[in-house]
């Protein structure tokens, strides 16, 4: 990885650019399902990867610092904007479902993600992303098995 800046937040774009090129890409043949599972899958490995990162954040972020937390905060919310449509793909399969809050799912997703990368880092706890990318897409209703039919 290359690093041309000494500023903490051009680091963490440089680590993050990865992360949101592969959540960005498009795989015609998954099906919305297949899509998000590969997603959280992906947003997992990612976490479990960078636990060095995760703990850094977690540990030694100061509160003065007001540029880096915003940076974390902006980019947080360009991954729950990643998400929200792969949900809303989900749930667009399903008329029975009306007025799902794509963005307040997509929030809710990323902060059980969050607390499960949190565990694997701060806590040594071991960690299958394909498991728990199954998991999540099934306690979120977001999987085939869990689909109601119209």
């Amino acid at each position: 990885m290359r690093v041309t800046s000494s500023h903490p937040s051009d680091f963490l774009d440089e680590v993050l650019i990865d992360l949101r090129a592969g959540l960005c890409a498009e795989h015609p043949d998954e099906t919305a399902e297949e899509q998000l599972h590969r997603m959280v899958k992906d947003y997992m490995g990612f976490g479990m990867r960078e636990r060095s990162l995760v703990n850094a954040l977690m540990l030694k972020l100061s509160p003065a610092e007001t540029e880096l937390r915003q940076f974390v905060v902006s980019s947080r919310e360009q991954l729950i904007e990643l998400f929200r449509p792969a949900i809303e793909g989900v749930f667009a399969l399903r008329r029975s479902l009306p007025g799902v809050d794509g963005r307040l799912l997509a929030t809710m997703l990323v902060a059980m993600m969050d607390g499960l990368v949190l565990e694997h880092s701060l806590f040594k706890k071991a960690l299958d992303p394909d498991a728990i990318s199954g998991q999540i897409v099934s306690v979120l209703g977001l999987d085939a098995a869990s689909s109601v039919s119209a």
